[in-house]
């Protein structure tokens, strides 16, 4: 009876809503529903499901329960039923993957499944992209990102996609066309959702030198699918920022400050121009709405982490004092980035 009700006073306004939403181009793409359609489609579930809370909380009442009236997430309402019970790789396990990406090129990623994932019985799985440097085999990037001494090699599936010709993409010696890279990464995750319960508000990007810039293009134009993206000694070539969405990212960017080949202060680089480490992450602070203070500085072991404050996302800048173009072992870089990454989710 409440729904019938409630269909009735939505069918009321329901003429007077089509108007409204017509005047400002929505009614296009509902022309060939009636109004009624329209609006239960989108109004009539919540209200429907936040009845059924409160029909149950009632009958829970009188049979002394105890029910929650506290409505699901949206994004959680639909259980995943994709997942496979005797997935291709077991929790504990690594394996590459080879597969025709976009263009209908061959191209390859690494595996590794966490050893917390229970393939019988899983919980959602967060992702972690981890993008290697240039002319960097994705073999040698495994160990050389030190994950596997993090909560990340347990909790996490863990990839690590390897570039076109050694490369990704926005880097003037990159040989794939613009947008492939993206194509690919979508792939992977679509390629992985099909055998995993993976967590979709929990999909990360992290990446050393050319693989820092492919996590900052990722954060510009996928930051609906990415929930966080940590860069380490980045190189950021000037198309890496460009035609970013606008949507706020929680990003960290890593850099040494004696970085001889890929430069803190950015400047001309194998026929491209790199933006300054630290203007990168200016750029995120204005994206991210962040105050335009200056930031909170900790200090750290080798390094000074650099805090924007009263931001819609949280934005960061680590320092490092010593170190060159490498991955720095102090501060414990890998424990870092996955104490970053996990803190954040998508909403």
């Amino acid at each position: 009876r409440s729904a019938n009700k409630l269909r009735h006073i939505i069918g009321v306004f329901s003429t007077v809503i089509v108007v409204a939403i017509s005047a400002v181009g929505i009614i296009g793409s509902v022309a060939e529903q009636t109004p009624w359609q329209f609006v239960e489609r989108k109004f009539l579930h919540a209200f429907l499901s936040t009845g059924d809370v409160e029909v149950q909380a009632k009958q829970a009442s009188e049979n002394n329960q105890t029910v929650s009236t506290e409505l699901a997430p949206a994004a959680y309402s639909k259980k995943d039923e994709t997942f496979s019970p005797a997935p291709p790789i077991r929790g504990g396990d690594i394996q590459t993957i080879t597969t025709m990406g976009p263009d209908q090129v061959e191209r390859k990623y690494i595996v590794h499944v966490g050893q917390d994932y229970n393939a019988e019985a899983p919980t959602p799985a967060p992702i972690m992209f981890s993008f290697h440097g240039w002319n960097q085999p994705a073999e040698h990037y495994v160990g050389f990102s030190k994950f596997e001494t993090t909560p990340a090699w347990q909790q996490a599936i863990l990839i690590y996609p390897e570039g076109l010709d050694g490369a990704w993409e926005s880097a003037p010696y990159a040989t794939g066309r613009p947008g492939k890279d993206l194509e690919f990464v979508q792939q992977i995750i679509e390629e992985i959702d099909k055998d995993y319960l993976i967590d979709r508000q929990r999909i990360y990007a992290t990446g050393f030198s050319n693989g820092g810039g492919m996590a900052t293009v990722l954060a510009c134009h996928m930051p609906d699918t990415f929930a966080a993206i940590v860069s380490i000694a980045g190189a950021y070539y000037q198309p890496v920022n460009f035609g970013c969405q606008s949507k706020p990212i929680p990003s960290l960017v890593i850099h040494a400050v004696n970085d001889e080949i890929v430069r803190y202060e950015g400047g001309p680089r194998n026929g491209g121009q790199l933006i300054p480490a630290y203007e990168v992450s200016k750029q995120y602070a204005l994206r991210n709405g962040c105050a335009m203070t200056p930031p909170v500085e900790v200090g750290l072991p080798n390094g000074q982490r650099l805090d924007f404050e009263r931001c819609s996302a949280p934005t960061q800048h680590l320092k490092i004092l010593e170190g060159g173009h490498i991955w720095p072992e102090e501060p414990d870089i890998a424990a870092e980035i996955w104490n970053f990454l996990t803190a954040q989710a998508r909403a």
